[in-house]
């Protein structure tokens, strides 16, 4: 994939992955909070945006293999990248359940895995960010 193909192709599915879920949960807030009884927007419409964005997410896999392997690479990095990020969002979803339940100092004990994975995540981003700027063959 040509870099200018991949770039054009990352500003859309950037734009989809956080617009479309951003606008299912606006319309999931003005409906709930528009309900007398049920004043709460239920969580099933938080998480929904969330996996619909993690799912659009998961649809740019195959134009970062591509890019790597027009580069020279191998597209494992990419699978390395995924599957990080979907080990974080489990810790993460975790994490919030852990401070509903068990307060700070439950979640101060288990605060530096999630803050060790997040510094590899990012340098792992930043290194694939520099692979996706380099001229193809």
């Amino acid at each position: 994939m040509l870099r200018q193909q991949f770039w054009c192709y990352w500003l859309v599915m950037i734009v989809a992955i956080y617009l479309i879920p951003q606008i299912l949960s606006f319309f999931g807030l003005a409906v709930f909070t528009g309900m007398k009884e049920n004043p709460h927007v239920p969580l099933y419409v938080v998480y929904g945006s969330m996996l619909m964005g993690y799912l659009l997410y998961l649809m740019t896999m195959s134009a970062k293999v591509r890019r790597l392997h027009d580069i020279g690479w191998s597209g494992w990095w990419v699978a390395a990248e995924y599957l990080l990020s979907a080990v974080l969002l489990f810790y993460s979803t975790r994490m919030m359940i852990a401070f509903a339940i068990g307060g700070l100092s439950y979640l101060f004990e288990r605060y530096m895995i999630l803050a060790i994975g997040f510094l590899f995540y990012i340098v792992l981003k930043i290194f694939l960010v520099v692979l996706y700027l380099q001229e193809g063959e």
